[in-house]
């Protein structure tokens, strides 16, 4: 008996709305390129209002055909699950093979939600479980492990540890590797509610750096912020996911290091025009400070992989175990 899987709802609904917003977007950009008086806009004299409409329609149209993919992608991409054959189907492979031509089965952890890699002669297929829902990621990943032979399945405790597992228990890997980590509930309500403080505040520092220092590059940062929350927003289920809390011991330095060393290098890049300093000068400057926060956010980055590193390991060599007891 075979089974098929195709991709979730949420991508075709993702793939409509971020194509109507960007395509909205691209339009007003459009517009900035044709203007007969930018100055009456609030563009400076001899600014080129063509080359700013240019930017956003590059920027804008490129994630207008990516939202374009998402509908070609629903409508185009499933997996099929056979007793003794797969089919795999996607917007750049269509493939049908006996499962004894496989000769590996990869179970990949990367992306987040998890990958499949199938080897056979001369050719290997992908498949990204993040797009199907997590009853179906659950039913192919049972299914798979169930008919496919295990000496040709690579990386499963591990998989199983940060992929099967919190698929099928409804809890997230940190809870059973962390000793110290808390469950958290994740919903829809909590981006909208940064939303509301984010996306003002945005406007206002737009504006501020419009009106007062003149730098007008930033007046479609509100766009992105907006574009940051629904991308968020409609990546959590309607009803809702469990994440995990670390606690912390006191304040987070390096994250408000980063925060305030990204910020000043910011300023002093995009206002170098503005600032009582050789416009070089506050350029270099602002770039050396833009690095000085980039290495301060790797190097706390790295400090947490690697405490969580040695807690999946020993939580990984466990969790097949798990699995098998049901």
């Amino acid at each position: 008996m075979s089974e098929t899987f195709r991709l979730k709802k949420l991508v075709m609904y993702q793939g409509i709305v971020f194509a109507t917003f960007f395509l909205a977007v691209m339009a007003v950009y459009v517009y900035l390129m044709f203007l007969e008086s930018p100055v009456t806009y609030g563009f400076r004299e001899g600014q080129s209002a063509f080359r700013v409409g240019l930017f956003g329609v590059s920027v804008f149209g490129t994630m207008f055909l990516m939202s374009l993919y998402l509908l070609i992608a629903f409508h185009l991409e499933r997996i099929v699950i056979g007793e003794k054959r797969i089919w795999i189907r996607s917007v750049f492979q269509n493939r049908e093979f006996d499962l004894c031509e496989l000769q590996c089965l990869r179970w990949r952890v990367h992306p987040g939600s998890g990958s499949l890699l199938f080897q056979l002669p001369g050719k290997k297929l992908r498949v990204d479980l993040g797009s199907f829902s997590s009853h179906d990621r659950f039913s192919i990943i049972t299914l798979l492990r169930e008919r496919v032979p295990e000496t040709v399945q690579e990386g499963w405790p591990e998989f199983c540890h940060l992929i099967a597992l919190p698929l099928r228990d409804g809890q997230p890997p940190a809870l059973r590797s962390d000793p110290s980590a808390k469950p958290l509930w994740i919903t829809r309500q909590r981006y909208d509610r940064m939303a509301v403080i984010a996306i003002p505040l945005s406007i206002v520092f737009a504006a501020v750096l419009w009106f007062a220092f003149d730098i007008r590059q930033t007046s479609g940062f509100p766009l992105v912020i907006i574009g940051m929350w629904l991308l968020l927003r409609f990546h959590v289920p309607r009803e809702g996911e469990m994440s995990v809390q670390i606690p912390t011991q006191g304040w987070d330095w390096s994250m408000i290091a980063t925060l305030g060393l990204s910020f000043c290098g910011f300023i002093l890049v995009v206002g170098s025009r503005r600032l009582p300093f050789n416009e070089a000068t506050s350029v270099a400057i602002g770039f050396i400070v833009l690095l000085a926060g980039f290495v301060v956010a790797v190097f706390d980055i790295r400090k947490v992989e690697s405490r969580r590193k040695l807690l999946d390991e020993k939580a990984s060599r466990e969790a097949p175990e798990l699995w098998d007891r049901g």
